[in-house]
């Protein structure tokens, strides 16, 4: 075999014919060198040895004369138009130049580092903490479209409504206060406002002042505040609460004492001079079952807004009509052994507390003060934060109506009859009616009553005549002096008597 045609074989073992042509440096180095050798062998026979004989351009023509059959002109097209368009790969028409390349890049030679500083101060798919306001050009009119504040406070707006009339609790903004109209008292037990009672006992020389206060956080008016005058102590049957009890027929929804029945959930708002972990306590009517939790007071002297969740209990007695209490929602404020448990279970018994719990009954001066009491059936995510708990109030006039099926007093204006020359007989019908026939209560032995016509005002005694869940009957008898048989007889002072369906 001649050098020239060892030179094309070499070239064949690199080149595939008919696919785009590829040759590695070594392997041009080796083909040159065959080449080099072809042109030794046609100068021997050529018998000649001048290297001058071959000049750069007849060198040009040899190598060309053995590399033409292998690259032609339209191979060599082919192959330079190959790898164009690896370089382009599937480019658009307008991204298949450098120039449009850079155009895209708004010819920014550090585009990479700009765009990742400009990725920088954008949020996450997986999520983030968003720093600034979001502007939306219109409400949602789609699912799954983003809202304005504005848009979702205008929603919420009626369901937060919706959960002041569902509440079980009664007066727990502490806005109605029939008897007292907020003066303080200082017994040891009993009503301070509407529904809220406070008592201690066992507690050494305890002594405090309850009463409604116009200390409120934002939104509402009133509180009940519990303010100790003389420092107790507390032993094993130490027992100090603020409370409701909630009648049986609005605590039914909660199903209790079965199968299937649903949680509670607790808001209130609270402030004390005391911080530190209190407990509140859910028990039935007959306080034969109990559950107690716990919430903390993390800053002196602040209202704070506070939520506890109850689980259902499955047992027990759960009075579920209006002959008694359904349930009783308790703050603990001082209680000894007697009354503790264990904190986070339902147990059988009249218990308050946990151990360790703070207290206000042992502090002189230490206050203790709750509104907005919220109670819901349901898991505790039916509660309203603190910025839309004030929605939840009933406003005054429902609230007092729903107080007046529990105590109201004897109206301003009221006309009765002589029915002896000593006693007059009055009536009223209860609307909305009472829970049960209540208690009469005589308040005043010297209300402004006369004798149509008359104007001197007469004092006596005040007494049951007959009383029914939806009116009552009652007499007055004069202390001096005689009536008229049939002479009307006209009230004119309110809060005489009381009628009492409290539970």
């Amino acid at each position: 075999m001649t050098a020239l045609a060892a030179a094309r074989a070499l070239i064949d073992q690199h080149i595939v014919a008919g696919s785009p042509r590829s040759i590695t440096i070594p392997e041009v180095r080796e083909v040159l060198h065959g080449i080099g050798d072809a042109i030794e062998e046609r100068a021997e026979n050529s018998h000649v040895h001048d290297s001058r004989y071959y000049t750069q351009s007849a060198v040009d023509a040899l190598i060309a004369a053995a590399l033409v059959a292998y690259y032609t002109a339209a191979e060599t097209d082919d192959a330079i138009q190959a790898a164009i368009d690896a370089v382009l790969g599937a480019a658009p028409g307008a991204l298949d130049t450098l120039n449009e390349l850079a155009a895209a890049l708004a010819d920014d030679p550090n585009f990479a580092a700009t765009m990742t500083t400009a990725l920088a101060g954008k949020l996450s798919l997986a999520g983030g903490t968003l720093t600034g306001p979001i502007t939306l050009s219109a409400d949602p009119v789609a699912p799954l479209q983003p809202a304005s504040k504005q848009y979702a406070d205008a929603l919420v707006a009626a369901p937060l409504d919706a959960l002041g009339a569902l509440g079980m609790q009664v007066n727990g903004n502490c806005e109605v206060d029939q008897i007292n109209g907020g003066a303080a008292t200082t017994a040891a037990s009993g009503y301070r406002v509407d529904m809220w009672e406070a008592g201690y006992a066992s507690a050494g020389s305890a002594a405090w002042s309850v009463a409604r206060s116009t200390d409120a956080p934002i939104g509402y008016r009133n509180s009940l505040a519990v303010t100790m005058t003389a420092a107790g102590t507390i032993g094993a049957g130490t027992f100090a609460y603020v409370r409701q009890k909630i009648e049986g027929l609005r605590t039914a929804r909660l199903a209790w004492g079965a199968a299937g029945a649903y949680p509670l959930a607790i808001g209130f708002w609270v402030k004390a001079s005391k911080t530190g972990t209190y407990n509140i306590a859910i028990q039935n009517g007959a306080a034969s079952r109990s559950y107690v939790t716990t919430f903390t007071i993390s800053v002196a002297n602040t209202w704070e807004w506070k939520t506890v969740a109850i689980p259902a209990d499955v047992a027990g007695t759960w009075i579920k009509d209006e002959t008694g209490a359904g349930l009783v929602v308790a703050w603990d404020i001082g209680t000894g052994a007697t009354y503790q448990t264990t904190a986070g279970s339902w147990a059988g018994g009249n218990y308050l507390s946990a151990s360790g719990g703070q207290d206000i009954i042992t502090t002189n001066a230490a206050t203790f003060k709750v509104t907005g009491l919220l109670l819901l059936a349901g898991p505790i995510s039916v509660l309203p934060s603190s910025l839309t708990a004030y929605r939840t109030q009933r406003d005054s006039v429902s609230e007092l109506a729903v107080c007046r099926r529990y105590w109201r007093p004897s109206p301003g204006r009221l006309l009765g009859a002589a029915s002896t020359s000593t006693v007059a007989d009055f009536t009223t019908e209860f609307n909305p009616t009472m829970r049960v026939a209540p208690t009469f209560q005589a308040l005043d032995s010297t209300p402004d009553l006369r004798v149509m016509g008359s104007t001197s005002s007469i004092s006596g005694t005040w007494a049951s005549v007959g009383m029914s869940f939806d009116s009552a009957l009652w007499q007055f008898t004069r202390s001096a002096g005689t009536w008229t048989s049939q002479d009307v007889v006209a009230l004119s002072k309110a809060n005489c008597v009381g009628f009492d369906a409290r539970l």
